[in-house]
């Protein structure tokens, strides 16, 4: 392409897009590309021109952005086929658990649990064996583990705190944590948090797709609902929220702002009979969505919010 391009070839491109039923946001970044190539040969640049912002808005209007569709969140019933499928007194397994219900009650991304391969694994990003974890036991008996891991997706270098507890005492992670010690007892410190024994004697952190692989293994035969990796984060806020668990220490476990929080409530709304348990009544379901309303009053959000 010669440069610059002029306005009525950059119009051109993007009716040209817009015309393959090209989404907006995607036209978009293709336009910004060629700013950046006109930029980086110091050629004049016509995109920030006026019509072609008027298309470009257009084009948002006529295709706007493929949104994925909201996931299938992890539920009890995904942890009680885990507890009776995986056979605990196997290192694998053992850690297998242990992070299915430490990314459940910890509303964690799995990612920050996980790793992507064996070879990707780096202690700068990733929790390892010898990062200090905390247990903690309250008068009444409550169990809770606080875990400080180096990186998270917001929180980037800053690292986050992290904290697993379950409210109705099923599925304890403090539990499951105590047994992946104790099976998988002698990890190096410098190796990932959830690593365990391989059947070859040798150490191996917990990849993502095993770890997902594994648990599939026990739950497609049981017909239990299809869930990805960050299924477990919507599905442990839920279950918190409708254990009782005030919407602000929800926000503060999965460390949502306020606003974050309210957003990501609202846009699970559509699958409540999906993420609830069959024990929760239609009265606590109207008990959860009334400390919702004072929570967003409370923080001085709108009534009315834009989901993007």
């Amino acid at each position: 392409m010669r440069m610059p391009a002029s306005m009525l070839l950059l119009a051109g491109f993007v009716g040209w897009a817009v015309e393959r039923n090209t989404p907006g946001n995607t036209i978009g970044k293709w336009m910004s590309g060629l700013h950046g190539w006109h930029t980086l040969n110091r050629a004049e640049w016509f995109g920030g021109d006026e019509f072609i912002s008027l298309l470009k808005f257009s084009a948002n209007k006529m295709n706007p952005p493929n949104r994925r569709p909201v996931r299938n969140p992890v539920s009890l019933e995904h942890l009680a086929a885990l507890e009776a499928g995986l056979n605990m007194s196997n290192c694998f397994d053992a850690a297998v658990y242990a992070v299915a219900v430490c990314a459940f009650w910890g509303c964690c991304r799995l990612g920050e649990l996980t790793v992507r391969s064996r070879s990707t694994f780096e202690a700068r990003r990733h929790v390892t064996r010898g990062d200090s974890i905390r247990f903690r036991t309250t008068p009444d008996g409550t169990e809770s583990a606080h875990l400080h891991i180096p990186w998270g997706k917001v929180e980037r270098e800053q690292g986050a705190d992290l904290t697993f507890t379950s409210p109705c005492g099923e599925f304890c992670p403090v539990q499951a944590l105590r047994r992946h010690f104790t099976l998988n007892d002698d990890i190096p410190a410098s190796m990932h948090f959830f690593s365990f024994r391989t059947a070859d004697g040798l150490f191996a952190p917990m990849v993502k797709d095993w770890f997902l692989l594994r648990c599939r293994e026990i739950w497609t035969p049981l017909e239990l609902d299809f869930v990805h990796g960050h299924s477990f984060r919507p599905g442990g806020a839920t279950e918190l929220l409708m254990a009782g668990v005030a919407p602000e220490t929800v926000a503060k476990v999965g460390r949502w702002s306020s606003l974050a929080f309210l957003i990501y409530w609202r846009k699970l709304e559509s699958l409540l009979p999906v993420m609830i348990t069959r024990s929760y009544s239609t009265a606590r379901i109207s008990e959860v969505k009334s400390s919702l309303e004072v929570f967003r009053i409370k923080h001085n959000i709108p009534e009315k919010i834009c989901i993007p």
